[in-house]
């Protein structure tokens, strides 16, 4: 399955802790074969603190649905991350970002693991307001003893503004 989708992320910070949350909506089209199409539905909420310029920790609630002809199939983590990031030069960083589900909810089957990464280039231009973002992610879970498994592989262009 495949499709382009729009993603909207946020976050209000006071200090080192922020509250950061994203939603992604789209129709993934089946690459071969005779699948219906699914709709994706993919929301994050997340606390982070930042002890360091380069170090963030975050802990939140991942939801993910899948809704097809046959019905809803949801999967709700509760995630630890790690994010690292470093300069290469004026306005633009590498970053890196690993995950771990510490429990779920509403999953119907039994979850065995999940995890996944991301990892990026980020450039900030124009008096620091324009934020561009390149990126890989994914990540992979499985539940009911192997019985069901998820891999989702993004690719991310996303060009955003930096509000006063």
């Amino acid at each position: 399955m495949s499709g382009a989708a729009p993603l909207a992320q946020g976050s209000l910070s006071v200090g080192p802790i922020a509250l950061e949350g994203s939603y992604l909506d789209a129709t993934l089209q089946p690459s071969s074969g005779a699948l219906p199409q699914q709709d994706l539905v993919d929301g994050t909420v997340f606390l982070s603190a930042k002890p360091s310029e380069f170090v963030q920790l975050k802990g939140g609630i991942h939801a993910r649905s899948y809704v097809t002809p046959g019905g809803t199939e949801r999967w709700v983590f509760w995630e630890a991350r790690a994010h690292g990031e470093v300069p290469l030069g004026p306005g633009v960083r590498a970053y890196v970002e690993a995950w771990r589900a510490l429990g779920t909810e509403s999953v119907a089957l039994p979850l065995n693991q999940a995890q996944g990464g991301e990892a990026g280039l980020k450039a900030i231009t124009l008096h620091n307001r324009v934020r561009v973002r390149l990126s890989y992610a994914i990540d992979d879970a499985q539940a009911g003893g192997g019985v069901s498994r998820q891999t989702v592989e993004t690719f991310l262009l996303a060009i955003g503004l930096r509000l006063p």
